[in-house]
């Protein structure tokens, strides 16, 4: 018992006892490399490792996880800015081919407003070429319908009726009528 009271109070004696003239962080480095000298790091040294690298894992991924989510937010007002430029570009592209139309209208009276149809002026420049091939082919049948039913202009030149196929009495009536 004598020997483990001398032990105990002699710090040289334990290898592993803490020098209480050096620090604490420096105890405890000079021991992990005294640890990885002599060949190996203790349990409670790695274990410490091992909790500092997943501590450092942690801090990085929470790191990365507030950045990713910042760009998550910041593409999200992106998107919602573009899609509300693209609402207020079709307006405008609504609104222009509205007035276009309204510009063909005018300048093709012959050509009826319920023929000219689009969103765009793509769209309204075909449909006016396709409403005024319809007219021209309209226009062309009526004026055939017209020419086959054309009576020669001018009148017959006048006669005085025939009265010879009337009956006497008819003639009478007849005179008595111009009279």
């Amino acid at each position: 018992m004598a020997e483990e009271t001398t032990t105990a109070q002699d710090p040289a004696a334990q290898p592993d006892a803490i020098d209480p003239s050096i620090p604490a962080d420096e105890a405890s480095t000079g021991s992990r490399e005294e640890s990885a000298e002599a060949g190996g790091t203790g349990p409670v040294e790695g274990a410490l490792d091992i909790q500092a690298q997943g501590q450092e894992a942690e801090q990085d991924s929470e790191s990365r996880s507030w950045e990713l989510e910042a760009e998550v937010s910041r593409l999200h007002t992106t998107i919602e800015e573009q899609a509300s430029e693209l609402a207020n570009l079709r307006e405008q592209v609504a609104s222009a081919a509205k007035r276009y139309r309204s510009a063909l209208l005018t300048s093709a009276p012959e050509v009826p407003e319920e023929l000219i149809q689009g969103e765009t002026v793509a769209e309204l420049d075909q449909s006016l070429v396709s409403a005024k091939q319809i007219v021209e082919k309209i226009a062309s049948q009526l004026e055939a319908h017209v020419a086959a039913e054309r009576v020669p202009s001018g009148a017959p030149p006048r006669r005085e009726a025939d009265l010879s196929a009337l009956s006497p009495r008819e003639k009478i009536l007849y005179a008595l009528q111009r009279g």
